[in-house]
């Protein structure tokens, strides 16, 4: 296994263990505290790992440890959507 590969397991099981925390979106008056919580992951994130965010209207993207995801619906999709693919990379590469 390689330093890269060891880094970006670790790095996924963190996102996930902190995605986990988010409160459950039951309904819109839920939102806020959904949206505060996956702000709050992607500032930890970019200050202790290098990750990027950005909002381009109607496109979330997500980049850390070299690739980038996107979601068309929410921050909180990028970033389910970047675990989806870092899993995948670490099943095709790991």
């Amino acid at each position: 296994m390689t330093d890269a590969t060891t880094r970006l397991e670790g790095l996924v099981d963190r996102l996930e263990s902190r995605l986990a925390q988010v409160p459950e979106l039951n309904d819109y008056s839920d939102w806020p505290k959904v949206k505060a919580a996956t702000a709050e992951i992607v500032d930890e994130f970019a200050r202790d790992d290098g990750a990027r965010y950005r909002e381009t209207g109607s496109e979330h993207v997500f980049r850390m440890a070299g690739f980038s995801a996107s979601s068309t619906s929410s921050q909180l999709g990028a970033l389910r959507n970047w675990c989806a693919g870092a899993r995948r990379r670490l099943g095709r590469d790991g």
